[in-house]
């Protein structure tokens, strides 16, 4: 990636607020507590209740109710993910050892890291622009993963930085 890529990439980084609202339509999805879900399935299956009438007292659509008691949800709702769950953890580990060595990332790193990985692994994901993935999804990533943490990198005092010969042998041996 030449300089003046990196640069354009580095002007687009600025975080914008995103304001998402759900358009009402005549589809409704999800528009049910899962906690009463919960308490419906368990009625039908204790036999206290029929699917009519447990969907009627818990406000839950018929189709879903009965979808849930016969074990009918296999299909997963939504898009599948660009990366996945092996393969974030796998980045979350690769990050949280970047930060131990004193190399924090800022949200371009994290999406170029992953950019080079998905070009690697041949994998072609078509809602990323040219594979690089957009701040949307790391913004979801973030969330998804609430351990990390997005901190700037800072000049240390030479009295702090305590660099010795040990200190190097150990940071070398690590990249090893």
């Amino acid at each position: 990636m030449s300089t003046a890529d990196a640069r354009q990439y580095r002007e687009i980084d600025v975080i914008m607020p995103r304001n998402y609202r759900k358009q009402l339509g005549p589809r409704q999805n999800r528009n049910y507590d899962p906690v009463y879900l919960e308490r419906a399935i368990a009625a039908v299956r204790r036999g206290t209740l029929s699917i009519r009438t447990a969907s009627e007292q818990y406000a839950i659509p018929y189709t879903t109710l009965h979808r849930w008691v016969n074990n009918n949800n296999l299909l997963a709702y939504g898009r599948p993910p660009a990366l996945e769950n092996l393969e974030e953890e796998k980045l979350v580990k690769v990050l949280l050892i970047c930060a131990e060595w004193g190399f924090p990332m800022k949200s371009f790193d994290i999406r170029y890291i992953v950019q080079q990985y998905l070009n690697k692994s041949g994998k072609r994901e078509k809602r990323f622009s040219d594979n690089l993935p957009g701040l949307d999804w790391f913004k979801s990533f973030m969330a998804r993963h609430p351990n990390l943490t997005i901190k700037f990198a800072e000049n240390t005092k030479r009295v702090r930085a305590a660099v010795n010969y040990e200190v190097v042998e150990t940071y070398f041996a690590n990249l090893k």
